[in-house]
């Protein structure tokens, strides 16, 4: 049996891969994980009039949990080990975000399925920290992801143009 944390990691995967699918991107799971790098989602050919880069990608990296704290309208805070935050922070060729999914407490509730519906509960949210400050702490560092910032269909579609237009996202 997996462990509630690898159960996390798996849906987090589920997740990003349905969106990006569902979007008509690609998508390449990484085997293993040595630069905060867990998937990478990527578009074919150019994606508006003012493209610069044919077929942009974005590198994720995938975090979950049920501990996240939505009491905040506005912004959820979320504590990154500090290698994830240096990682996630630099200058790339292929730009980097953090996406959170959030799951309900109780784990009964993330998943349900019959035969007309598969349901996942809560969704994930996203976050570039291309040029976030340098962080002395040796263990973590809190982020606050913007409430609205969430992981979806429109978002990776955004996301992806603005990398093809050579555009901060």
């Amino acid at each position: 049996m997996l462990t509630t944390r690898l159960i996390e990691s798996e849906l987090s995967i589920a997740y990003v891969l349905a969106i990006a699918a569902h979007s008509g991107f690609a998508t390449e799971v990484k085997r293993i994980d040595m630069d905060s790098v867990d998937i990478t989602v990527e578009a074919k050919g150019q994606l508006t009039s003012q493209s610069i880069l044919h077929a942009p990608k974005i590198d994720i990296q995938l975090k979950a949990s049920y501990r996240c704290d939505l009491s905040d309208p506005d912004e959820i805070p979320y504590d990154l080990k500090i290698k994830n935050y240096n990682e996630l922070r630099g200058n790339y060729l292929v730009p980097r975000i953090l996406v959170v999914l959030s799951l309900p407490t109780s784990q009964n509730d993330w998943l349900t399925h019959s035969i007309n519906e598969l349901i996942m509960k809560n969704c994930a949210y996203w976050l570039s920290l291309k040029g976030f400050p340098d962080e002395n702490n040796d263990t973590k560092k809190r982020v606050k992801i913007p409430r609205n910032n969430v992981f979806s269909q429109t978002a990776i579609k955004e996301i992806l143009e603005r990398v093809s237009e050579r555009k901060l996202i």
